[in-house]
């Protein structure tokens, strides 16, 4: 029975301030599965977007692109 999944989901955060603007991409068309009794680590480099995609799966922020 397949627990989660993701289907291409990118993240760009918009970043302003005085000096412009600017796009910073989190994520860039990531999927996965998940099927139930299965176990899962996700592993990366200090800003990789690993957080960016964990609240993403939670529900706790929708990304630019793709689905949960």
């Amino acid at each position: 029975m397949l627990l989660i999944e993701a289907r291409r989901i990118s993240k760009i955060y918009l970043q302003g301030g005085l000096f412009g603007s600017g796009r910073i991409l989190a994520l860039r068309e990531v999927s996965l599965q998940i099927e139930e009794g299965e176990r899962a680590g996700l592993v990366g480099e200090s800003g990789a977007g690993k957080s960016t995609l964990a609240r993403i799966l939670l529900l706790l922020e929708r990304p630019t692109e793709g689905e949960v």
